[in-house]
């Protein structure tokens, strides 16, 4: 009766596909249970994913070129490790610093104490959990214009917007995120707002009993 999916992004991708947009709902992930501990910036950008060539994680390096009084912590591992690590040595990049597979404890503090959380994806994203993730923490996210990313990142509200694949472009943009403190302060409480009214597993609750609800009324109507 009813498909859920978890951005508006997606669901126009179904629709396109052939499935009546009456029948596709949107529900986000959120998170559970929530970290208690607001941010605590450590003045250092955070990348946190797989290290794979549809992330974005070369193009994150390329910016770092011209970024290299900003600290940089790649949190992961996958098929890139290698050649990136060649990568930070040969272009002397002694700020970023490489922290393999974290667990979850250490993910959540890691987030915590980030300045910005980044998202240089080249390929379409789903609904990643690291935005929200990033927004419980009331820390902004730098992200690339693409796909879901445009409409989970607010630009200029919640973080800021670079277009994929374009390492120039964001560089600028995380050089602004320090050299403009209170603005991105101003950011991460709002991000911390969007997290409390989107988010939160109280919310996303309500989501999911509404959805239920309306599949029923479906069925009703069937049996009429």
């Amino acid at each position: 009766d009813l498909y859920v999916a978890a951005a508006e992004f997606t669901r126009g991708k179904y629709i396109e596909r052939g499935i009546p947009a009456d029948k596709i709902v949107i529900k986000p992930h959120f998170i559970y249970p929530e970290p208690q501990v607001q941010r605590q910036d450590r003045g250092y950008a955070l990348y946190l994913g797989r290290l794979s060539e549809e992330k974005g994680v070369r193009i994150l390096l390329e910016a770092w070129r011209s970024l290299k009084d900003i600290p940089l912590k790649i949190a992961g591992s996958g098929p890139l490790l290698d050649g990136l690590k060649a990568f930070v040595r040969d272009n002397s990049l002694a700020n970023v610093e490489f922290l393999g597979f974290v667990g979850p404890e250490r993910c959540e503090r890691l987030v915590r104490e980030a300045r910005v959380v980044v998202m240089p994806s080249v390929c379409y994203e789903n609904f990643p959990r690291v935005v929200v993730e990033a927004f419980t923490c009331g820390v902004p996210v730098v992200a690339s214009r693409l796909g879901s990313l445009v409409e989970l990142v607010e630009d200029g509200k919640t973080g800021l917007l670079a277009e994929a694949g374009d390492p120039a472009e964001l560089s600028q943009k995380i050089l602004w995120c320090f050299k403009n403190p209170n603005e991105l302060a101003q950011m991460g409480k709002n991000a911390r707002r969007v997290f409390e009214e989107k988010y939160s597993a109280r919310a996303n609750y309500q989501k999911l009993i509404a959805i239920y609800q309306q599949a029923v009324g479906c069925l009703k109507k069937r049996s009429l």
